[in-house]
């Protein structure tokens, strides 16, 4: 599913309007009865900024629920990208962010920040115009989230919990060993 016109050009990314250029480029590509349905891409870029990729990740979704952060990721690592940004369309060309948008790039920055590879961005775009997570402030809070980490007092009553489950697993094997020895022992 990636998209042919940027490969090879090596495009810089200095900011959301080069991303919005960039996207202009991919949509101008489309079939126009596609543009009528919302459409997710993330751009990869390496050390220096440059687009490596542009991919489709889904067509025709009407949220991001579908999006599984390992198809995001997956092909950044095979493609060496360093830095990600999210893209995607609303037909309604209304610009303004969903609840659920927001908590898919806040998942993404977590994730991201395991395997090492940044969100910068996350643009909703129409065919005239786009709105950045990153120019309207939203990244900035969306990188101090915790909401997918576990603190360290669920981290320890996590393991707490798995322990205890460990030692009844240990426990229940010791009995019925117990059990099957004097089983044995009484014919």
């Amino acid at each position: 599913m990636t998209t042919s016109i940027i490969d090879n050009l090596k495009i810089k990314v200095e900011n959301s309007r080069d991303v919005f250029d960039v996207m202009q480029k991919v949509f101008a590509e489309e079939d126009k009865s596609e543009q009528d349905h919302e459409h997710m891409w993330v751009m990869g870029l390496n050390v220096k900024d440059r687009v490596c990729y542009v991919e489709l990740m889904n067509t025709g979704i009407a949220n991001l629920a579908g999006l599984n952060p390992m198809q995001v990721f997956k092909i950044a690592i095979y493609k060496g990208a360093v830095k990600l940004i999210l893209i995607h369309n609303h037909p309604s060309h209304e610009l303004t962010p969903s609840e659920e948008e927001l908590d898919f790039t806040d998942r993404l920055i977590q994730v991201g920040k395991i395997v090492e590879i940044e969100i910068n961005d996350h643009l909703i775009i129409s065919p005239e115009n786009y709105y950045s997570f990153e120019d309207s402030g939203v990244m900035e809070e969306l990188k101090e989230s915790k909401k997918w980490i576990l603190s360290f007092n669920d981290g320890e009553r996590i393991r707490r919990e798995a322990r205890k489950l460990s030692r009844m697993k240990v426990s229940k094997k010791a009995r019925n060993t117990e059990g099957k020895k004097s089983h044995k022992k009484r014919r």
